[in-house]
């Protein structure tokens, strides 16, 4: 008897998600999930909540829960590149700057904040986007590896077997630190040969 009703339980239905409607979920990769993250409204939830130290630091937070590092490089607050030449997608008064503008307006830490102040944050975000996930530390070991004389590109991986970085250490920046160490330290620390 047990037996039959655990077979029983076994060949029912179980209910399917297969059906579900997909929503995407955030940080969006491209302009259509932007445009559809905006659009629900468990965002504003989300974004609300967010509370960092300063405004710049939660307009941050909230701009890294919004979009990839990828898809904010393509926004500028006024549509406008580094020359003064309209060559992004102005994010200025759009449904996502609204949305950001509304999270923190409701976020009661930075509700008497200005809207100018606000705009700032997001227009400093924007300018900032080329360093989120780790990539100034990347383009500040890049540069401390050009002063030392090794040739290190956008992909780090090719050095010249000649200079202070020829053991393929170039790459990290305690070998940068330590092979500067060593060209500026004594000899006598390091030993003399």
């Amino acid at each position: 008897m047990l037996l039959k009703e655990i077979k029983e339980q076994m060949n029912k239905d179980i209910p399917s998600l297969v059906y579900a409607p997909l929503t995407p979920m955030y940080p969006a990769n491209s302009h259509e999930e932007l445009q559809e993250l905006v659009k629900r409204e468990q965002m504003i939830v989300a974004l609300q909540a967010v509370s960092e130290c300063n405004l710049s630091r939660t307009v941050i937070t909230m701009m890294k829960m919004l979009m990839t590092r990828a898809l904010a490089m393509e926004f500028s607050m006024t549509g406008l590149g580094d020359k003064r030449r309209p060559c992004k997608i102005k994010f200025d008064n759009s449904p996502a700057c609204f949305l950001v503008e509304r999270s923190v307006g409701l976020n009661p830490l930075y509700s008497r904040e200005p809207r100018s102040a606000v705009k700032a944050a997001i227009r400093n975000a924007l300018k900032g986007a080329t360093d989120w996930d780790g990539h100034r530390g990347r383009r500040l070991n890049a540069a401390a590896a050009a002063d030392l004389g090794c040739e290190a590109g956008a992909s780090t991986s090719a050095a010249t077997t000649s200079g202070p970085c020829s053991d393929g250490d170039q790459t990290s920046s305690i070998g940068i630190i330590q092979k500067t160490v060593e060209l500026l330290a004594p000899s006598y620390i390091f030993g003399s040969d």
